[in-house]
């Protein structure tokens, strides 16, 4: 039977050479794994532009003779559903790249041609007569189309939802409230871009029923993260968080869009927090604490 589906897309595998399986929280079916027919022609790298981390796309969905898998048809993005990462500008850069490698010939530098295309934020790549680049760094103002920080910060929640969501049935306020952080990620900037993971788990906890005890917050006190309620003095075993930490939960829990930016946290007390809220998770819901793109995300998101 076909079903019109409303996805996000969590990860893209290589399976064989034209088909790869995507892992997809969609509002009408749950958790789903898919099997999507990527070759090589144009049609084909337009879809793998459109199934990056956290794009919201719509597609129809049908019954496939690999076992649980199902097939995925017809994928466009949703109105507004481009990834963070930047799923429409990943396929104008796909495309332009391509152009450029076809227009531009070797020979003498043109230096005017050269701004007017780092000024575009395009990157020409030559297959032929290749040279061998290091010491690179970014530009300044010369992050990718793509956007280097929501990239990462996709890539690391993209992976998370995929240890904590479990198959079953569909839950559309779950699925509302993801595909809404997913496009407020698209809109952050600054202080509310970087700290945007710790708001993101910190609300996913509310959905899953894991959610601390705020009731029971007060200044100074310690978050016993084993019953997952404040008190006044320290528990007798070790995984509690203390008060300066726990203030700052307690403001990431009162938190919205306009606000988050207000939150200042360094490096060190980000990766604090982080910590925390993965071993809680662990402890509550689901170990978390070895994901694969976590490291990236405690080194670049500063």
């Amino acid at each position: 039977m076909l079903t019109y589906c409303h996805c996000i897309c969590l990860r893209l595998v290589s399976h064989t050479d034209t088909v790869s399986i995507a892992t997809l929280y969609s509002r009408e079916q749950g958790m789903m794994a898919a099997a999507v027919h990527l070759g090589k022609s144009a049609e084909a790298r337009r879809r793998r532009a459109m199934l990056t981390p956290l794009s919201l796309v719509e597609a129809v969905s049908s019954p496939s003779r690999r076992g649980n898998l199902v097939t995925l048809s017809d994928i466009a993005l949703s109105p507004g559903g481009a990834s963070p990462g930047g799923a429409v500008r990943s396929i104008i850069s796909a495309f332009l790249a391509d152009f450029l490698c076809a227009v531009l010939r070797e020979g003498q530098s043109d230096i005017h041609l050269f701004d007017f295309i780092s000024e575009a934020v395009s990157s020409p790549s030559r297959r032929g007569n290749l040279v061998t680049l290091s010491d690179i760094a970014l530009s300044p103002g010369g992050v990718s189309p793509g956007g280097a920080v929501r990239s990462i910060i996709s890539a690391f929640l993209a992976d998370f939802l995929c240890a904590v969501l479990r198959e079953g049935q569909p839950d559309i306020h779950l699925f509302d409230f993801i595909s809404d952080a997913v496009r407020s990620l698209s809109e952050a900037t600054g202080t509310a871009l970087a700290n945007f993971h710790l708001y993101f788990l910190y609300r996913l906890g509310r959905y899953l029923g894991i959610e601390p005890d705020m009731a029971t917050y007060g200044k100074g006190r310690y978050l016993d993260m084993r019953e997952g309620t404040f008190c006044a003095s320290p528990p007798s075993h070790r995984d509690y968080i203390d008060g300066e930490s726990t203030s700052l939960i307690h403001a990431l829990s009162r938190a919205n869009m306009r606000s988050l930016g207000l939150i200042k946290l360094n490096r060190m007390q980000r990766n604090q927090i982080l910590d925390a809220m993965l071993a809680y998770y662990t402890m509550h819901h689901t170990p978390v604490q070895r994901l694969t793109s976590l490291q990236i995300a405690r080194d670049l998101l500063q």
